[in-house]
């Protein structure tokens, strides 16, 4: 319930939070298209990549809502990987020094889209010097990237390689300056299979010490199982991780995101128990191993509830908040809502979180993957997407929802929680962006957004 307070409004747990923009809605400039990846820049404000018109539209948005004119041109960077070629924008990876990375994938036909990646400078003006790389062959997923801390570029595609009609797992790595970094893997990069069985990547990740984890699923006939896989900084597999360099979880579980927090390495996803889909998170240790002190050694599995429960559960984002508290989200149900959850670090429902442990409400939406950024009081915030509900939705390029006609589209901000300042949720695809503040915090304090990646269902 909104309450009022020495003047200030505060917003329930859930509700939009009205000290942003126009009562917690922010109309996005385009005014159509479909928001596809969003970033905090260290500076206060966020950077918000758009898919419209078959271009990747970047704007600038200040902390309080409002558009920064100076960016790019009249408040907006306007970017095709290959001139009038279809662009898709995929994930924002920022740079300490501003400059922002633009992951995509490039390609008329949606089934045949190549995997790009360019740098824009601070002000949203191409990076000449860095220019844009089209990798070879078609990616059949949607890439993953990350930043190392010497500020090479790190990106993961699962690709159909050309020459042998094969699917790959293939890790890439580029020199600051865009040029592929010959010396990894003696090519530039390297192919992945977890324990020599087919792969699907999901993330990419680089630990304190420098290692590269890559997280995804395996397929044995027709069972999947989380993995993970530890390289060293010249892509030679760690043995001394796992079994061998890896770690596999259970059967049944699939593999949605990998993220790291601290020495440990917390896998969302979902698993299949008694015939039903559930949520489902794992952690593991640095050593490799499932950690015993989360959930008594095993995955955590959080029942969704939604109109056709367990026909459709789908979990692939997660952010460990400053208490070490996990939230996680997807979406479920024969109408595709969201929903976030909230973990102890003990890996038990956090019954204080929403109805429950668990918030929804968020209507017909694909959850897209995280990235993160640290802001603020060293806290991460989870990222979906969600349809405005004024759309129809229909089946679309690259199997993403699509507005049926022209429409605004808004940014949304409400609380989630009110002991853990920062956090906001997001909700990713078409049209609006929902974003769930956790903390009713005075006007002018920071707050901080993360980003994401979309995921096709």
């Amino acid at each position: 319930m909104t309450s009022q307070s020495n003047s200030i409004l505060v917003a329930g747990p859930g509700e939009l939070d009205p000290q942003f923009a126009a009562q917690g809605v922010l109309d996005i400039p385009s005014g159509e298209g479909s928001i596809r990846a969003i970033v905090a820049d260290g500076q206060g404000a966020y950077l918000v990549a758009v898919w419209v018109s078959s271009q990747c539209w970047l704007y600038r948005i200040f902390s309080d809502g409002g558009l920064d004119t100076q960016y790019g041109q009249n408040g907006v960077s306007k970017w095709s990987f290959v001139p009038g070629v279809d662009s898709l924008p995929t994930e924002l990876i920022m740079q300490p020094d501003g400059k922002v990375i633009l992951l995509g994938k490039v390609g008329d036909d949606p089934f045949k889209r190549q995997t790009a990646i360019t740098r824009f400078n601070v002000g949203g003006s191409p990076d000449l010097v860095f220019r844009t790389r089209v990798l070879p062959d078609i990616d059949m997923s949607l890439p993953a990237g990350c930043l190392q801390a010497d500020g090479k570029i790190l990106v993961l595609v699962n690709r159909l390689n050309s020459s042998t009609t094969e699917h790959e797992l293939v890790l890439y790595r580029f020199m600051s300056t865009g040029d592929p970094d010959g010396a990894f893997g003696g090519q530039g990069f390297v192919n992945i299979l977890f324990n020599d069985e087919r792969s699907d990547g999901k993330s990419v990740a680089v630990t304190d010490d420098a290692k590269i984890l890559v997280g995804g699923t395996v397929t044995r006939d027709t069972k999947t199982t989380k993995a993970v896989g530890r390289f060293h900084s010249t892509g030679a597999l760690d043995s001394s991780f796992g079994r061998a360099g890896y770690w596999e979880s259970a059967s049944g579980l699939a593999m949605g995101k990998m993220i790291v927090d601290g020495d440990t390495i917390i896998c969302v996803g979902n698993a299949q128990v008694n015939g039903s889909s559930v949520a489902a998170v794992s952690r593991v240790t640095a050593e490799g191993v499932t950690d015993p002190a989360f959930n008594n050694g095993t995955a955590a599995t959080i029942d969704i509830r939604a109109d056709f429960p367990g026909l459709y559960v789908i979990c692939r984002s997660v952010v460990v908040q400053s208490d070490k508290g996990i939230v996680f989200a997807g979406e479920a149900g024969g109408s595709i809502k969201a929903y976030v959850g909230r973990l102890s670090a003990g890996g038990a429902i956090d019954s204080g979180f929403g109805d429950q442990g668990l918030s929804s409400g968020l209507r017909k939406v694909w959850c897209t993957t995280c990235a993160f950024n640290r802001v603020g009081r060293d806290s991460l915030s989870p990222v979906t997407w969600e349809i405005h509900p004024d759309f129809r939705k229909y089946w679309g390029s690259d199997f993403n929802l699509a507005p049926s006609r022209a429409v605004s589209v808004e940014i949304r901000r409400r609380r989630v929680s009110t002991d853990v300042p920062g956090c906001y949720l997001a909700n990713n695809c078409p049209i609006s962006l929902n974003a769930l503040n956790s903390s009713a915090l005075p006007h002018g304090s920071n707050r901080n957004i993360v980003a994401c990646s979309p995921t096709s269902p």
